[in-house]
């Protein structure tokens, strides 16, 4: 199974178990009004801008073109990033929320389409609360051994959820490795 075709899987059940009609977008302007250290512009950092979120990038990975990211079979992120060889993929996604939405809740919602999507051999995972530059956060990730390794963050900033979804096919501790890292990197612009 490509990594395509197993993020495809787990975002198709994502779809169904949040929803498509609950009126929230994926095109949240960013008002944070915080700078990272992370949030330089060069070829080593992500800056989302309709997310809100800045990220460092390890070496060798790449960022998705718009029109490569408009080909996916499923809800189009606002950023799509690469391992070479494209083993692993990291997805960010930012949608308008209602005030009660915690982080939490949309990393829970992540973890059972990966569940779901795993079938009843899945794994138990547990969503980890945190903070990125301030504003709450939770994270989550688990393995399974036909989907390989994911892992999720969700930040709640002001009235929108800024989403990621990460996987690989496998279970390479250095894929791992730079997956957790980008997340350490996260800061919002």
């Amino acid at each position: 199974m490509s990594i395509g075709l197993a993020l495809a899987a787990v975002a198709a059940v994502y779809l169904v178990v949040r929803g498509t009609d609950d009126g929230a977008s994926n095109d949240a302007t960013n008002d944070a009004g915080t700078t990272g250290a992370t949030c330089i512009d060069d070829a080593a950092h992500v800056i989302d801008e309709k997310a809100g979120l800045c990220f460092t990038l390890p070496e060798g990975w790449t960022r998705l073109s718009e029109e490569e990211m408009a080909e996916q079979e499923f809800e189009v992120p606002t950023s799509v990033v690469s391992s070479p060889g494209g083993e692993a993929r990291m997805l960010v996604f930012a949608w308008d929320a209602d005030e009660d939405v915690l982080p939490e809740d949309e990393v829970a919602v992540s973890i059972n389409a990966f569940v779901d999507a795993g079938g009843t051999d899945a794994p138990e995972i547990e969503p980890m609360s945190g903070t990125v530059d301030g504003y709450p956060s939770a994270t989550a990730s688990g393995s399974h051994d036909i989907l390989g390794w994911f892992s999720t963050t969700s930040i709640r900033v002001e009235d929108r959820i800024i989403t990621t979804r990460s996987m690989m096919l496998g279970q390479e501790p250095e894929l791992k490795a730079q997956i957790e890292a980008i997340q350490e990197s996260f800061s919002l612009t």
